[in-house]
């Protein structure tokens, strides 16, 4: 079962800071470096019910608690259960290839029935982190499955995390991660400074941070035209940034820009380029699909327990066998024409990663809820923390970027999900589903089952 005293020897744990929280149900989650881990955390597309709080442990939070400190005050959460299965999955390029995969599955209670809207955009304080549960998996297993309770019966089990633990070899060499971060900043649509995201994850504003002021003194901050204009700072428990007022040298009216508070990173859609320089962005959609996999394979064999994500799994599976036919489509053509093949063109998983939307976290996100496209679903997110030594200090006291391997160490993070979400419909008839039948969850469950053998 996921255990919560073992973390000093599984995972040389010195400090919380980098903690993943989760505040409705009392845990804390370990930075795991180098290991994909993906979530499910939106809102749920048959119920419409919201997506789990959570949020990062900052350094400066983590400088206050010793791990002794933290161990003498921990207590146990409830889980309703936990069991480890083997799951057998494909090998993306080998059709011959199954790997076999322990998978851990533990699953916890809500602990808090309401949401808290005024901790949206903070972090975990001191107090709230002494009564959390940091939770780690059992060293022998393969996969570690964290399952969240929703509040509503009809609802399925949030993802909270998913780790694949074998540890990503193309990035161990740490200087591939800085030339990854300085590419993937310099394609971001705010040229590395990222501002408007909705969603309140980027925490407070800092009139003395340096983002703040490199941003507000770029030459389009404010109109070149005009005889005046004034800069409003808000801290509220609802929104957090800044208001750009000025009189319109157009219209003569008065004009208000919101930003967000101003952060390293942001979001972007991969060019090729990206995908033929950086092997991880070639390989990095495989764990969003394998998590669908593992999630619809656990429902099928346990359908009298509660599901794991299946609308999300089911669209993620179905996205990944379409960009299969399209790579194959590519690739006969390629023969037919006697033409060079192209490794991009060919590649399903590249095919994926140009369908999604990647983004760059470089500090530790407030609470926030996912929200993804149409906010009408929840969505499968991987994500890989990544260590920067061009931008990490010798010697500094705290954790830099979004912390998670201690004083004076930056680390980010690269998340991807899916850039558009298309319905179930869509999906079923994209396969090739009968048009005149009515797709609900259980003919998209038995459709997928009669297509498993391709998958």
């Amino acid at each position: 079962m996921g255990k919560a005293v073992e973390h000093q020897s599984a995972f040389r744990l010195t400090s919380l800071d980098g903690c993943l929280a989760f505040p409705q149900y009392g845990l804390l989650f370990p930075p795991n470096m180098m290991k994909e881990t993906t979530h499910a955390l939106g809102t749920q597309h048959k119920t419409k019910e919201r997506g789990v709080y959570h949020g990062v442990v900052s350094p400066e939070v983590a400088a206050t608690i010793s791990m002794e400190e933290f161990e003498v005050h921990q207590k146990l959460s409830l889980h309703d259960y936990t069991e480890t299965e083997q799951h057998k999955l494909p090998v993306p390029g080998d059709a011959n290839t199954i790997e076999i995969l322990k998978v851990e599955w533990a699953a916890y209670r809500r602990i808090a029935e309401a949401d808290d809207e005024s901790i949206k955009g903070k972090n975990p304080n001191r107090t709230e982190v002494l009564t959390f549960t940091l939770v780690v998996p059992s060293t022998d297993c393969d996969v570690f499955s964290v399952l969240l309770e929703p509040k509503l019966a009809a609802s399925d089990y949030h993802m909270g995390a998913q780790v694949f633990l074998k540890p990503h070899t193309p990035l161990v060499n740490s200087p591939v991660a800085d030339k990854l971060l300085d590419d993937l900043l310099k394609h971001t649509v705010k040229k590395g400074i990222e501002v408007s995201r909705q969603g309140g994850a980027l925490g407070r504003c800092d009139p003395q941070d340096k983002t703040f002021r490199d941003f507000i003194s770029r030459n389009n901050m404010c109109p070149r035209l005009g005889s005046a204009s004034l800069l409003v700072i808000v801290n509220s428990t609802t929104r957090s940034g800044f208001y750009v007022i000025y009189r319109s040298p157009y219209t003569g009216k008065m004009v208000a820009y919101f930003y967000n508070t101003p952060r390293i990173g942001g979001h972007q859609t991969l060019k090729t380029k990206q995908l033929e320089d950086h092997e991880v962005l070639r390989r990095f959609p495989w764990c969003r699909v394998k998590t669908a996999l593992l999630c619809w394979q656990r429902n099928k064999r346990h359908p009298g327990k509660r599901k794991v994500i299946s609308v999300a799994a089911e669209r993620m599976i179905l996205e990944w066998k379409e960009t299969v036919a399209v790579a194959d489509h590519h690739l006969q053509e390629a023969k037919k024409s006697q033409k060079p093949i192209d490794k991009i063109l060919s590649d399903p998983l590249c095919w994926l990663a140009k369908r999604s939307k990647h983004t760059v976290v470089c500090h530790p996100v407030g609470y926030h809820w996912d929200v993804f496209a149409g906010k009408g679903t929840d969505c499968i997110e991987n994500k890989l923390l990544l260590l920067a030594i061009g931008r990490s200090q010798a010697g500094w006291s705290q954790a830099m970027g979004r912390g998670g391997m201690g004083p004076g160490f930056f680390v980010w993070a690269l998340l991807d999900w899916d850039a558009v979400i298309r319905q179930r419909r869509g999906l079923f008839l994209g396969q090739g589903g009968n048009p005149i039948v009515r797709v609900t969850e259980d003919v998209m469950e038995e459709f997928l089952f009669s297509q498993s053998v391709d998958l």
